[in-house]
């Protein structure tokens, strides 16, 4: 595991709600606390739409919602006067792209020696 503080959170959450660097993540889980505390399963149910939704939103075989998806209503969360008290985001890298990364890396593994690969995002409040 590494741990990184962000610097510069201004840019950073600009990035995360506003930008398209983390919409290839598929959103595991996401909690926002404001004035009261929302929490996101990103969980896909895919029985909720019809086979040609399906398709045509490229659902596939993939159990999670993407970032890209769930991103404008987390941002319609935080937006506003006031800093949000906590949010945390769990993202995991795709089975496609944890593919690329075994390969990359050089790591003597396949994607079934991997339950997964995340990726947490945690702010306090300040930090």
């Amino acid at each position: 595991m590494i741990a990184l503080q962000i610097l510069d959170v201004k840019e950073f959450t600009k990035h995360l709600f506003l930008g398209n660097v983390f919409h290839p993540f598929l959103l595991t889980e996401a909690t926002v606390t404001t004035s009261y505390t929302t929490t996101i399963d990103g969980s896909l149910h895919k029985n909720f739409y019809t086979e040609e939704e399906q398709q045509s939103l490229k659902l596939g075989d993939r159990d999670y919602s993407t970032w890209e998806e769930v991103q404008p209503f987390c941002f319609s969360l935080i937006k506003g006067k006031h800093t949000p008290l906590f949010f945390k985001m769990i993202f995991q890298l795709t089975h496609d792209d944890i593919e690329k990364f075994l390969k990359a890396s050089g790591v003597p593994m396949t994607t079934e020696d991997v339950f997964g690969l995340f990726l947490n995002i945690t702010f306090d409040g300040s930090t």
